[in-house]
């Protein structure tokens, strides 16, 4: 009997010791990541301060994220700022994208796009989808840089290579209508159908358009039906005047 219970402790101990061992290989930054996937935001906020101040970048970023949007801790944009900046002197692209965005959008004398475009530019070279957008559309407008819509086609496809919606969809509406790119409204619509299953209603909409119109996809007014219901769903205002217009008895085109 006395050899069943040692056995059995010793079990446990290994059990403990495996656990353990698991944590301790876990680090800060991964601690965090798994908080804030589960919600628990404050818990999150201590892992990721945690990984920082250990010179884990990705942790001073993703604290950074957590200031600016005000989970878990209260809102304090300056603080965002400041650890974005720490996070992509270091080689972070997400820092410097997220940097980028905050001397893009803000107010008066602290905004600085020539400031946005640089981070943008630093982050999409470090393989931020989200930097390569903001740097295509920057292009793409001629907006405080010289416009280069071949320049921005080849951001947009990095961007949209990385899962980025946006990219995606501004690269399809270049081969929709030949910016650039050599016209292939059959390109445009897969482009817009990757947008569109990443979240974004307003492709959701031109994909749509596509299916209703038979232009780049072979003609079913059925999916397009689904895919304005989808937008509608979404929020997005032409996609729900769309749904009700083909719910109508008679189609005025």
């Amino acid at each position: 009997m006395k050899k069943i219970i040692l056995i059995i402790a010793g079990l446990a101990i290994a059990a403990a010791g495996i656990v353990l061992g698991i944590d301790l290989l876990t680090s800060d930054f991964d601690k965090g990541m798994k908080a804030y996937e589960d919600k628990e935001y404050q818990s999150a906020v201590e892992f990721f301060s945690k990984a920082c101040e250990k010179t884990d970048i990705r942790g001073c970023s993703k604290l950074g994220f957590m200031y600016e949007a005000a989970e878990g801790i209260k809102q304090d944009k300056q603080k965002a700022k400041e650890l974005y900046a720490k996070a992509c002197e270091e080689g972070d692209a997400f820092g410097c994208g997220k940097l980028g965005a905050m001397y893009e959008s803000a107010q008066d004398k602290e905004q600085n796009k020539q400031k946005a475009k640089e981070f943008y530019a630093k982050a999409c070279e470090g393989g931020d989808a989200f930097g390569c957008a903001r740097l295509g559309s920057m292009y793409d407008t001629g907006e405080n840089v010289k416009q280069d819509r071949a320049k921005a086609a080849e951001c947009f496809a990095k961007a949209c290579e990385g899962g980025d919606a946006f990219g995606c969809g501004k690269l399809g509406n270049m081969y929709a209508w030949g910016e650039s790119v050599k016209q292939d409204k059959p390109k445009a619509a897969e482009l817009y159908a990757k947008a569109c299953e990443s979240g974004d209603e307003e492709w959701c909409v031109l994909l749509g358009l596509m299916y209703h119109y038979g232009e780049g996809a072979e003609q079913d007014k059925n999916k397009a039906a689904e895919l304005f219901d989808k937008a509608c769903e979404g929020g997005n205002a032409e996609g729900c005047e769309w749904s009700k217009k083909l719910k109508e008895p008679k189609v005025q085109e």
